[in-house]
């Protein structure tokens, strides 16, 4: 093989695994963005339901059992947050991502709180995470940070994010947890490229090799294939598969951690160099058209989650206000400074008004029947005082007080 189609091969590969990489990096920044987002949600679920936050919000309080384990209670403002599910599933429901919330036990923490389910469709409530992890570092630290990354829970991979749960004294004594699993964005990049070749065999292969598995491209394990064992970013693999001569190319994206290869077999550029060049380039152009249609999918199917949100609350007041229910319904913190966050932010204050508006005519109400049992006891200098909201019953209210005055 000469020079120069050596080299036409080397540059054709190494822009084939740069775009891949690429793409995978915009794929993973989305979803941490949306992550970030979803985690102000859950934070300020928690502040709707039991008051805002101050540096004396999270303590750690009596000891306590779960699943058979002893660990601290974990409050927030005076609340018991040990097995709150109601929380979490609101969350995963609303979102599609899943939410826990740990304690710190020594140097482990517990999962207190949790949607996330094991393989055999548990929850998780009692399991931890321990200095293996690799969020633990950064969570533990004399100045802890928040940790974002790709983890592995009950064999699925996740983009998660880890903030840690401070008391008074600034140290870590929980943890916030959201993810959104990588299943689905997986499956829809790999739809497109398990598709493409690059000459007659060639294929492009992304592979986990800390968890010792294939994204797509291959069957089997990576720790299978002997010349899957040393790779480094930016370098060149020489191999044999079936007796033909490949050479393979090396990408990594670190957010992901994810290896790259672009795989061509060098007969099928000897035979047919100018065929081949159409071949990359016509792929580069398809690659590109599937990631940018995986990456508006995703971004569609949260924006439909939203609104999926915004729905559920609207129906979930109007069963309230037609007493199908006691319990009103949690609100929708926005997620964006967006058209749906304005409606969301709008629907919010109307509920809140009329909720309030609600319990000032029970008020009222209970008052005026109170007010009644006395008057028919003979004491007649009863008077109703309570002020309701609902214009009709201070009208009412009044006319009872002028009859009773006469």
């Amino acid at each position: 093989m000469d020079k120069s189609t050596q080299d036409q091969i080397k540059l054709q590969i190494t822009q084939m695994a740069s775009i891949v990489e690429g793409n995978f990096e915009i794929i993973s920044n989305q979803i941490i963005r949306e992550s970030d987002n979803s985690l102000s949600f859950f934070e300020n679920a928690i502040f709707t339901l039991y008051g805002n936050a101050n540096a004396a919000s999270y303590q750690l309080g009596n000891p306590t059992t779960i699943n058979q384990i002893s660990i601290p209670s974990l409050m927030f403002n005076g609340i018991n947050l040990v097995g709150n599910t109601d929380l979490v599933d609101n969350f995963s429901n609303l979102t599609g991502g899943v939410a826990t919330i740990f304690v710190r036990k020594g140097n482990e923490f517990v999962r207190i709180s949790t949607s996330l389910k094991n393989e055999q469709g548990n929850r998780m409530i009692g399991t931890s995470i321990n200095s293996s992890h690799p969020a633990f570092a950064e969570v533990t630290k004399s100045n802890p940070r928040v940790f974002r990354g790709k983890v592995q829970l009950a064999g699925k991979d996740y983009m998660s994010i880890y903030k840690p749960i401070l008391n008074a004294q600034q140290q870590t004594i929980g943890l916030l947890f959201v993810a959104y699993g990588l299943k689905d964005s997986y499956e829809l990049i790999a739809e497109k490229l398990n598709a493409i070749r690059i000459g007659k065999q060639g294929k492009i292969v992304v592979l986990d090799k800390t968890n010792d598995k294939f994204i797509f491209g291959k069957d089997g394990k990576p720790s299978d294939y002997q010349y899957l064992q040393n790779l480094k970013q930016g370098t060149s693999i020489y191999h044999t598969i079936n007796g033909e001569k490949y050479e393979s190319y090396v990408d990594y994206n670190s957010s992901l951690d994810l290896y790259i290869l672009v795989e061509v077999r060098l007969q099928d550029f000897m035979e047919a160099n100018q065929k081949i060049g159409f071949i990359v380039i016509f792929g580069i152009i398809i690659v590109l058209a599937a990631i940018l249609i995986a990456s508006f999918l995703i971004i569609r199917l949260s924006l439909l989650n939203r609104l999926n949100g915004i729905s559920k609350l609207l129906f979930d007041f109007l069963k309230f206000l037609n007493h199908e229910t006691k319990t009103p319904p949690h609100l929708v913190r926005p997620k964006a400074e967006d058209e749906i966050g304005k409606m969301a932010l709008a629907i919010n204050q109307n509920i809140e008004i009329t909720q309030q508006g609600l319990k000032q005519d029970e008020t009222a109400i209970t008052q005026s029947a109170k007010t009644a049992k006395t008057v028919e006891e003979g004491n007649l200098t009863a008077r109703i005082i309570e002020n309701p909201h609902n214009p009709q019953l201070v009208e009412l209210k009044n006319v009872l007080n002028n009859m009773l005055d006469v």
